[in-house]
């Protein structure tokens, strides 16, 4: 059997963060204000048992780890308040004669909340030695939940939310996938 060489991909920034809803009606967001964003699988973990007697060991039975979701914290670099408020849960309306003007409410202390699903999809640029855009990777996260927004404010900073996301796919789903897309399959908007 040959040696395989396996191929690698450098790939720099979040150019595009966006988020469709799981609605009748699916509603999309893209937002090009996300700067990082940290990925931890969410794990169903797996037992051993050692059937040792005295100083031998005769057997061993384990069950293996399971991935049953990932947790996702993705940082945005301005208050995007329509995405603030799918994550956090409550309620914005917008003043008819002002587009920039809304009032957010946060949902209700001590209530169940009712978040809307969504998938989540963080786009990643290919880059040559130059810094020219070869391509873009999309790695996508289905049936994802927003969490409680946390945020700080502070003299001569900016507001940045720490948007906590939980995914959650269904039995037989995958957690989530990568996909290489050209340069000419993804739009950015300005």
């Amino acid at each position: 059997m040959g040696d395989t060489v396996a191929k690698s991909l450098p790939l720099s920034d979040i150019v595009l963060a966006e988020i469709v809803t799981e609605e009748d009606t699916p509603k999309t967001y893209k937002f090009k204000t996300a700067s990082e964003c940290k990925l931890s699988p969410k794990l169903s973990k797996g037992k051993e048992k050692i059937l040792r007697i005295k100083n031998t060991i005769y057997s061993k039975s384990e069950t293996k780890d399971i991935c049953i979701g990932m947790d996702l914290t993705l940082k945005d670099n301005m208050f995007t308040p329509d995405v603030f408020t799918l994550i956090d849960g409550g309620t914005i309306t917008y003043d008819e004669s002002n587009p920039k003007k809304f009032k957010y409410r946060a949902p209700e202390t001590g209530k169940e909340v009712k978040r809307t699903k969504f998938t989540l999809n963080l786009y990643t640029a290919e880059k040559d030695t130059s810094g020219n855009i070869l391509g873009y990777v999309k790695l996508a996260y289905p049936h994802c939940e927003g969490t409680p927004v946390s945020f700080s404010l502070k003299d001569e900073d900016f507001m940045v939310p720490q948007l906590k996301i939980k995914s959650a796919p269904g039995i037989g789903e995958s957690p989530y996938g990568i996909d290489y897309l050209t340069k000419d399959e993804l739009t950015i908007p300005a």
